[in-house]
């Protein structure tokens, strides 16, 4: 396949042949200078550091387990392939989702459907990381996997960016700028993301995971409006 792209190519197809790969194709004629390169051997990750313009950046291609199990413990292996000092973009197949009621379509609703999502918010939460479609899409239904057969549809891809260049790798710390508490504006989205938030509870598989995926989007809302 490196034969039949004209640019630079990247890949990983690990030692299962036809159950994984994951791969980077670079347009011809963009300029990079790679830094480090980085796999594992399932076939399932595959890191790239490289300087753009003098900038500093790292995108991180996955591709998560099927087997619902196994997701918590593969978003966390993602943890030691990050970086300090890169801008940070991690995308691919997540083969869950984050919001049944918002990212599927079709079938029975269960606990699998977002199996692996306490690993992934913690950590989107410890590299201030957010759904970049869905923070800008956040009443807009559409996915990119199909089934005719079983007449379904998910969102299972997507990118996960942060707004700043500048990461300190290991557990942050977030305070609410209080001072917004006292816009009106703020107060009034506020509570229609709150009710929001109260319909959908059921559609997560325990109050504790509600709650931490709630507290991740307060954060991400908060910083958006303060921005």
């Amino acid at each position: 396949w490196q034969q039949e792209w004209d640019g630079l190519s990247f890949w990983n197809s690990g030692d299962k042949k036809r159950s994984s790969g994951v791969s980077f194709l670079v347009r011809k004629g963009f300029e990079i200078k790679i830094e480090q390169i980085e796999k594992d051997t399932d076939g399932k990750i595959l890191s790239l550091c490289f300087l753009y313009n003098k900038n500093k950046f790292q995108i991180i291609n996955l591709y998560a387990p099927n087997t619902p199990k196994d997701r918590n413990g593969f978003f966390e292996s993602i943890d030691p392939y990050i970086k300090t000092g890169y801008s940070l973009l991690i995308g691919g197949d997540f083969n869950m989702v984050e919001n049944i009621q918002m990212d599927r379509s079709g079938g029975t609703p269960c606990n699998t459907h977002t199996a692996g999502i306490e690993k992934l918010n913690f950590l989107k939460s410890r590299y201030n990381l957010r759904d970049i479609w869905r923070f800008k899409n956040p009443e807009i239904c559409q996915f990119t996997y199909h089934s005719n057969a079983y007449q379904l549809n998910s969102r299972l891809d997507r990118f996960l960016s942060i707004k700043t260049s500048s990461k300190t790798k290991g557990p942050s710390y977030w305070k609410l700028n209080v001072s917004i508490l006292d816009h009106i504006d703020y107060k009034n989205f506020f509570v229609e993301f709150w009710e929001d938030w109260v319909d959908h509870k059921n559609q997560f598989s325990d109050i504790q995971t509600w709650w931490d995926t709630l507290k991740n989007y307060i954060k991400l809302f908060s910083i958006e409006y303060k921005t």
